[in-house]
């Protein structure tokens, strides 16, 4: 399912491609169904406190206080991924499994290697350390990737991304 997913979001178009100029978000419409049932989640969780289910109530509500924790930030543009002809800008810290609200912004040639991390994004990193990441449920990623390739041609890719 997640190859699916990934070589769908691949070719898809970006949310904004102007000539060198681009813009990756998120995928809001999972984004949005995944925010939804945590929110649900700790409704049915509360509301299972004045039926005397407390250990449901508790259950239900950090599975679904973190399920809206995580993947709320992705309904905005908090976690978008934006380069032009100098730089990138995107999301720099992981929060657990999912993006933290950190932003950073890393020059092309800054751009000291790439990688993956255990839960499935990639990431650009600087030669100072700063990251930004990005993953397979950005539609249009490909065209980031074809971005990263021509401005850093030296760099190599994880395997996935070649």
């Amino acid at each position: 399912m997640t190859v699916f997913w990934s070589r769908m979001n691949y070719g898809r178009s970006s949310q904004h491609d102007i000539g060198s100029d681009g813009n990756i978000t998120p995928g809001k419409i999972s984004a949005a169904i995944i925010t939804l049932v945590g929110v649900a989640t700790v409704a049915f969780g509360i509301a299972s406190i004045f039926f005397g289910a407390l250990a449901t109530a508790l259950i239900c509500v950090v599975v679904g206080g973190a399920l809206t924790i995580f993947m709320g930030p992705s309904l905005t543009h908090r976690h978008d991924v934006s380069w032009n002809p100098k730089e990138i800008t995107g999301p720099s810290r992981l929060f657990g499994p999912s993006l933290g609200y950190s932003r950073t912004t890393i020059r092309w040639n800054d751009i000291a290697s790439t990688g993956k991390t255990a839960t499935d994004y990639w990431f650009i990193q600087a030669s100072d350390g700063r990251r930004i990441y990005w993953s397979y449920l950005y539609p249009g990623y490909g065209r980031f990737v074809e971005s990263l390739k021509l401005n850093r041609p030296q760099i190599i890719l994880p395997d996935d991304l070649r």
